[in-house]
């Protein structure tokens, strides 16, 4: 494990139960009760037991600040007020764009969501944020824990491999049986009224799904009227 003294931030993501009961311990030890529940995760092996209480005391010591070589927590957590203030003032600045579609017309929405992705890796990677088994608690003989399945997978191995052939096969089946003039009609009839504004498409769709016209079918009919949506460049 890397000595925690060499992160200057605080650890902002936790990917195992044990860990972040840890977490929790050493928050309830400074009076500070966090709630919250977990998924309950079964280990096998004693050695990904004994890995995972090493994690947990290595991250209780770290917020603790109470063993030789750890930094008790930097930052805990933001404001509630200020990631309020924070998000009124984002939702009003999307809203003199004129709302959420002219924003993502513009690029505005794609541009900040890689913006924040951007900014998150790069703490991440300058250790300002910690990821357990990430960027920090990691080391060169670190086990991956297995869990307990109790119940069977619902696909096997052998269906899924099979699933494209078998699906493509009662495709070919339906549009043999079908009848393919009536959905002919009701793709053109769709396509007629997809070109006017006023008129409900949902009672044609759901012709046209009784009538087993495919998705494709349908997709590529009201893309011959619409066209195909362009992101804008970031």
């Amino acid at each position: 494990m890397r000595p925690a003294d060499m992160y200057d931030g605080d650890i902002v993501g936790i990917d195992a139960l044990p860990v972040r009961q840890a977490v929790e311990q050493a928050d309830r030890r400074r009076g500070r009760q966090q709630q919250g529940h977990a998924d309950l995760v079964l280990v096998e092996q004693r050695q990904e037991i004994g890995q995972v209480l090493q994690i947990e005391r290595a991250v209780v010591a770290h917020r603790e600040g109470g063993a030789i070589g750890f930094r008790p927590s930097v930052d805990e957590g933001r404001n509630p007020d200020e990631v309020e203030k924070t998000a009124w003032a984002e939702f009003d600045k999307i809203q003199s764009m004129g709302g959420v579609v002219k924003a993502i017309e513009s690029g505005y929405l794609q541009r900040e969501v890689a913006r924040s992705a951007y900014e998150r890796q790069k703490r991440l990677e300058e250790g300002k944020d910690l990821l357990v088994g990430i960027n920090c608690y990691t080391g060169e003989g670190e086990l991956e824990v297995q869990t307990t399945r109790l119940v069977p997978h619902p696909y096997d191995p052998e269906r899924r491999e099979n699933a494209e052939k078998v699906q493509i096969e009662r495709l070919k089946e339906v549009k043999k049986n079908r009848d393919a003039k009536k959905v002919a009609e009701l793709l053109k009839k769709l396509k007629g009224e997809a070109a006017q504004e006023e008129v409900n498409l949902f009672p044609t769709l759901i012709e046209c799904v009784k009538a087993y016209a495919t998705l494709q079918e349908i997709c590529d009919t009201l893309r011959q009227v619409f066209g195909e949506y362009r992101p804008a460049a970031l």
